[in-house]
C-alpha cells in the first residue's frame, strides 16, 4: 500500500499489487501471482522491495503458521532427491541410498563465527562481512525507521 495525498490527518491508502510466490501444499506446485498488497495491521511493518536476488523456486517463507511449525527450514532439491534441514537439528534425505536421517545439536555457526572473528582480529585478513553489505543493511534499517516516523515510503539509492 502506498499513502496518497490527503487533506485528512491520516493518510489515505491506495491498493498496490505485489507479486507473491504461492505453493499448493498438497501438489507442491509453485506459481508467481499478482495479489493485492497486505493491509498493515497495528504493530506491524510492511517493507516493499523492488529488487530480489532470488528466483521463484529459491526462496519461500511460510508466515503466520502455528508456533509449532518450524520457521527455520531449508529444502534442497536436486536430481530427483531431497534434503530437508529442520531447525538446524534434523536432516532428512529422500532418494539417497544409505541415508535417511541425521540428528545433531542445534548449531547455527555462531561459535565458529566468533572464533574466526577473533582469529582475524589477531592475525588480520579480510572482513567477515563486506563493508558495502554493512552500509546497505544500515541504510535499509534507517529507511525503515524513517518510513515509520513519516508514514511514507522511503527510497534507498
Amino acid at each position: 500500500m502506498r499513502p496518497a495525498k490527503s487533506s485528512f490527518s491520516q493518510p489515505l491508502f491506495i491498493h498496490i499489487y505485489m507479486k507473491q510466490i504461492i505453493q499448493d501444499l498438497k501438489s507442491g506446485q509453485t506459481i508467481l501471482e499478482e495479489v493485492p498488497s497486505p493491509q498493515v495491521r497495528e504493530g506491524c511493518v510492511l517493507i516493499q522491495t523492488t529488487h530480489s536476488l532470488v528466483s521463484l523456486g529459491t526462496e519461500r517463507m511460510l508466515v503466520e503458521f502455528g508456533k509449532a511449525y518450524s520457521k527455520e527450514r531449508i529444502e534442497v532439491y536436486s536430481q530427483e532427491r531431497t534434503l530437508i534441514l529442520d531447525n538446524w537439528i534434523t536432516l532428512k534425505g529422500y532418494g539417497f541410498k544409505g541415508f535417511s536421517t541425521m540428528k545433531s545439536r542445534q548449531d547455527k555457526g555462531h561459535k565458529a563465527q566468533f572464533a574466526l572473528l577473533n582469529e582475524r582480529i589477531k592475525t588480520g585478513g579480510d572482513a567477515l562481512i563486506p563493508f558495502d553489505s554493512i552500509i546497505n543493511t544500515t541504510k535499509a534499517s534507517f529507511a525503515c525507521i524513517e518510513s515509520l516516523k513519516t508514514k511514507s515510503w522511503v527510497d534507498i539509492l
